[in-house]
């Protein structure tokens, strides 16, 4: 607990804190402590305050932008799932055919858009997340990639890209430590 306060701490004087996020008049502090009270809430009335405040993020694909700026911004492991699930969320119905006309699939663009800050978000701090962190965001970059599998052929070369991200270049895979430090 001492060392992320400590990482708080600096990133407060380095003024990187609330760079970006001013959302639905929260501070980053008290959107990070909603999602903690999500996340490990034992009373289920203060959980579900916590989801119906934080239920905004996933409602639109407006939001995107501000989900990926709480990824940008945030220590918090519960900001880091919340703004990810939220972003799954927007993929999942936004593809849903009830949500738009026939013939027409918005979020082409939108998995497209998602599926490149994944990968390059997984190859800045894929090392330093939490495994629940990490498989949720992997779990997006699935998403996205299934979604938009016949509308870009981006999401073709998948394998390619996460062998650049997650390997080195003689195929080795880095250990904790090599891949902190790179």
């Amino acid at each position: 607990r001492e060392g992320k306060g400590r990482e708080r701490d600096e990133a407060e004087r380095n003024g990187s804190r609330d760079r970006g996020i001013a959302m639905e008049g929260m501070t980053l502090d008290q959107l990070e402590s909603l999602c903690e009270r999500l996340y490990n809430a034992q009373d289920p009335i203060e959980r579900r305050r916590a989801e119906e405040v934080l239920r905004v993020f996933s409602s639109s694909t407006e939001y995107a932008s501000q989900c990926k700026a709480v990824l940008d911004a945030s220590i918090s492991p519960y900001a880091q799932v919340m703004a990810s699930s939220s972003l799954l969320k927007m993929l999942t119905d936004d593809a849903t055919p009830s949500h738009h006309a026939v013939g027409s699939h918005p979020a082409s663009s939108l998995c497209l858009d998602v599926r490149h800050y994944i990968l390059a978000y997984l190859a800045r701090q894929g090392p330093r997340l939490q495994p629940f962190v990490a498989a949720s965001m992997v779990q997006l970059l699935c998403r996205a990639t299934k979604l938009g599998w016949f509308d870009d052929d981006a999401h073709r070369r998948i394998v390619e890209d996460c062998k650049k991200v997650f390997f080195f270049q003689d195929g080795s895979i880095p250990s904790m430590d090599q891949a902190s430090m790179g």
